[in-house]
């Protein structure tokens, strides 16, 4: 693990409105930020300029939270933690692990995304963690969680030190950031998502669980799973996860040099139906029957 200091390009201090605080924290006001460094930073300096940025809004961060917060940094990733060194360590080797999975799933890197460090946030407890992100929904309404993906302003991934499942997590809200930049069906995005959680073993379906799939989907249909919403429903969000991977993992498995070309064209307009057509040669109906069965699926419903 680096020593995040160095000779900067930038100082965030010394930029007029960088910061504001709320809730008792700093808030950076990355327009300010992005408009100076675009006066500034010559463009082969723009990655580090970017880099410095984020380490110094942690850096800042760290210091009004106080509670043995620091910072570190690896290769492609920036981290606020009271974590020890061995578990800080830890969480960094696994996410350049992780995000490593995910380009190599994906295909090309992010368009848009290369600036800057990615960046991870472990707060201490709940209480932190909710002060933290209820900035980022002004209603004050936002469902429970362990850790999300922020995407306003600078991309960051938001965690909770106490969370058991913290590296399953982390895998899950990496592939949400990884895959930002593709309009990707909800479907497709957890796919991947659960993969990578899981390190690329897939936990078996067994009899009785295929025949449970059978019957919900059979009952319910493929629509809400299609479009997304049922990934929001309690009662049927697990069975929603399992089949968004299985899906994934056969379209992987049964067409690996399409399904980059796949990823790069999916929309979540049409849950991916016009891409599926064109890659693979067949509907997301189709695609469904390989494990749902002919008796389950309409063909003709589509997406």
């Amino acid at each position: 693990m680096r020593d995040p200091t160095s000779d900067r390009l930038i100082d965030l201090a010394g930029i007029e409105g960088s910061f504001e605080f709320r809730d008792d924290l700093p808030r950076p006001q990355w327009h300010k930020i992005g408009a100076w460094i675009d006066d500034h930073i010559k463009k082969a300096d723009l990655d580090a300029a970017w880099n410095e940025a984020a380490c110094q809004w942690l850096e800042r961060l760290a210091a009004q939270l106080k509670a043995d917060y620091w910072v570190g940094v690896s290769d492609r990733f920036a981290l606020l933690t009271s974590q020890n060194k061995k578990h800080a360590t830890e969480l960094l080797n696994t996410a350049e692990s992780m995000l490593t999975r995910i380009r190599r799933t994906i295909g090309r890197p992010e368009k848009g995304q290369s600036l800057g460090c990615r960046v991870i946030l472990v707060f201490e407890d709940l209480a932190t963690y909710y002060t933290y992100v209820c900035h980022f929904y002004p209603e004050g309404e936002f469902s429970a969680s362990v850790g999300m993906c922020i995407y306003e302003g600078y991309i960051h991934i938001v965690l909770i030190k106490t969370d058991p499942g913290i590296l399953v997590t982390l895998a899950h809200e990496l592939t949400h950031a990884a895959t930002v930049h593709l309009p990707l069906p909800t479907w497709v995005q957890e796919g991947i998502a659960q993969i990578v959680e899981q390190s690329r073993q897939c936990v078996p379906i067994d009899y009785e669980r295929a025949l449970e799939h059978k019957r919900l989907w059979k009952t319910r249909g493929l629509r809400e799973f299609w479009s997304g919403e049922v990934f929001h429903l309690p009662k049927r969000a697990e069975f929603a996860y399992e089949l968004a991977e299985i899906l994934t993992r056969n379209l992987i498995g049964d067409y690996k040099s399409r399904f980059v070309d796949f990823l790069q064209s999916a929309h979540s307009d049409d849950a991916g139906e016009g891409a599926a057509q064109r890659c693979f040669g067949q509907s997301l109906a189709k695609i469904a029957e390989g494990f749902l069965g002919s008796d389950v699926v309409n063909p003709e419903s589509g997406a």
